[in-house]
C-alpha cells in the first residue's frame, strides 16, 4: 500500500485517503496534512418535530425534537428521500445553508423549548462538530439522540456514542442481496446488527426500523431472519414497520401497500417482539404500544397526539410490569411546528 494512503477506520467501507484521493466515499471525511478530518463546520438544515414523527416511539414519548439533517452518508441509498443533502459535500451545502455554530444550534433549541435534539441519518460521521455539540449541550437539559444506519465502527465513535441518549438503526432488508439493490455496501445489514448489539451491550436506548421494498427485501424468509436476530438480543427493542416511498434514483416502484405493512408487523408479532409498530400510518392498533403480557393499551398514538395510560413510574397499571420507555412521557398539546429552516 502507498505509504501516503491513509485508511479511515470509521466505517467498515475503510476508504483508502490520499492526495489524489482526499475525501472519502461518504463525503464528509477528508485527508489534510497527512491525517483525517472531518469535513463539516456546521452546514445543515434543521427543523422541528415530534420525536414519533422522526421514527422513535419509547424515547421520551410526546416530546417535540430540533431535527438536524447534515451532508454525508456512507450507504448511498438509491431511494434517500434526503438526498439532495446527504449526497453532498459540506462545502456544496454551505452555499445555502451558511454555517451554524453549536452554541447557536443549542440557543435554538432552548428558544423554541424543545425538549431535545436529533441528528439524521449518519451524521455522526461528522463526527468533530458532533462533538462541539455535545460540548455545548452539557447542563442544558436536553436530550440527544442519533439515526443512523447502523454502518459504522463504533470503537473509534466512543467518545460521542456515550453521551448519546437513544438510537435509531434503519435497516433495508437483511441478506447482501438486498442490500447490493439499495446501497454501496452489501454486508450492511450485518454491520447494522453488530451495531445493535454493542449499544444494547451497553446499556444503550435502541429502536430498529426496517423499510419494506416489494421485490427486494420482502420475503418472508428474509423478514423472519431480521425478526428473529433482533429477537434473540433482545425482544423488548421496539421495532418500526416503515413503508418505502420511491425517490431518487428509484422511481419506478411503487409504494408500499398497507397489507404489506401489516402482514410484516403480523409476523414479527407471530415471532415474539413485544414492541412492534407500523410508523407511515395515520391511526391504528399499530401504532399504539400496549402492554405485551395482558394487552392494556399503555400508550395511543394518532397523528402527531400521544395519550397514555401509564404509572408515575412507567408501569402498566394494569399488571405492573415496567415498560422499556426512556425519559418523562407527555401528552402532545397543539402547537405549530416549525419546517425546515435555513440560516
Amino acid at each position: 500500500m502507498n505509504k501516503e494512503n491513509i485508511v479511515c477506520k470509521l466505517c467498515p467501507l475503510n476508504c483508502k485517503l490520499s492526495k489524489e484521493i482526499p475525501v472519502g466515499l461518504c463525503r464528509v471525511i477528508g485527508i489534510k496534512n497527512s491525517g483525517l478530518i472531518s469535513l463539516n463546520n456546521g452546514a445543515f438544515e434543521y427543523g422541528i418535530h415530534y420525536i414519533e414523527e422522526l421514527g422513535f416511539y419509547h424515547l421520551y414519548p410526546g416530546s417535540t425534537a430540533l431535527y438536524l439533517l447534515f451532508p454525508g452518508c456512507n450507504l448511498r441509498c438509491l431511494f434517500c428521500p434526503e438526498w439532495k443533502i446527504v449526497m453532498k459535500k459540506p462545502a456544496e451545502i454551505e452555499e445555502f445553508t451558511g454555517i451554524i455554530n453549536p452554541e447557536k444550534i443549542i440557543d435554538i433549541a432552548i428558544n423554541e423549548k424543545v425538549d431535545g435534539i436529533v441528528l439524521s441519518c449518519n451524521s455522526i460521521l461528522n463526527y468533530d462538530y458532533i462533538r462541539l455539540l455535545i460540548k455545548s449541550l452539557s447542563n442544558k437539559n436536553l436530550y440527544l439522540s442519533a439515526i443512523t444506519n447502523g454502518v459504522i465502527n463504533i470503537d473509534y465513535l466512543l467518545d460521542i456514542i456515550r453521551k448519546i441518549d437513544g438510537f435509531l438503526i434503519r435497516f433495508f432488508g437483511f441478506t447482501i442481496k438486498s442490500y447490493s439493490k439499495v446501497s454501496i455496501f452489501p454486508q450492511g445489514h450485518l454491520k447494522a446488527l453488530e451495531t445493535v448489539n454493542r449499544l444494547v451491550k451497553m446499556n444503550k436506548h435502541v429502536e430498529v426500523s426496517y423499510t419494506v421494498i416489494r421485490g427486494i427485501n420482502d420475503s418472508t424468509d428474509e423478514l423472519n431472519s431480521f425478526f428473529t436476530a433482533i429477537r434473540e438480543i433482545s425482544n423488548d427493542i421496539p421495532v418500526h414497520i416503515r413503508r418505502f416511498k420511491p425517490n431518487y434514483m428509484m422511481l419506478d416502484r411503487t409504494p408500499t401497500r398497507n397489507k404489506s405493512l401489516v402482514d410484516t408487523y403480523k409476523l414479527a408479532k407471530k415471532l415474539g417482539l413485544n414492541y412492534v409498530y407500523i410508523d407511515d400510518i395515520f391511526e391504528g392498533n399499530e401504532k399504539n404500544t400496549y402492554c405485551p403480557k395482558d394487552g392494556y393499551l399503555l400508550v395511543r398514538r394518532i397523528g402527531n397526539w400521544v395519550d397514555f395510560s401509564l404509572t408515575s413510574d412507567k408501569k402498566c397499571p394494569a399488571c405492573g410490569i415496567e415498560i422499556p420507555l426512556k425519559g418523562k412521557v407527555k401528552r402532545t398539546l397543539d402547537r405549530d411546528l416549525l419546517t425546515f429552516k435555513r440560516s
